[in-house]
């Protein structure tokens, strides 16, 4: 039987970036896009507009877990691989994402 693997991605800009960008644990999406996503908590990867997780980088893509949706509000859990801390940006794209944890992570 086919699987549609991308049936379960969902992505939304970044209005409003944390504050401060590398610490704040909330951001903003566009409200049409806020509904989207998936009942919390999921995780997800914030990263610049058009990268892909093949280049991922503590430049350019941050993991983390949304533990909360209020509106079009965002609240995040960060640090959750913590050498992948990134300035989050308006305009940056917030995308679920499926994490594999090996040993001792």
């Amino acid at each position: 039987m086919p699987v549609d693997h991308a049936a379960n991605i969902y992505w939304a800009t970044v209005l409003a970036a944390p504050s401060p960008p590398t610490e704040g644990l909330t951001l903003t999406v566009p409200p049409a896009q806020s509904g989207d996503f998936p009942p919390v908590p999921f995780f997800a990867t914030v990263s610049f507009p058009g990268n892909s997780e093949i280049q991922a980088g503590p430049d350019t893509t941050e993991p983390v877990t949304v533990t909360a949706i209020a509106g079009n509000t965002l609240t995040l859990v960060r640090a959750v691989s913590p050498a992948y801390r990134r300035a989050i940006r308006a305009g940056d794209q917030i995308k679920t994402t499926l994490v594999v944890r090996g040993p001792g992570i």
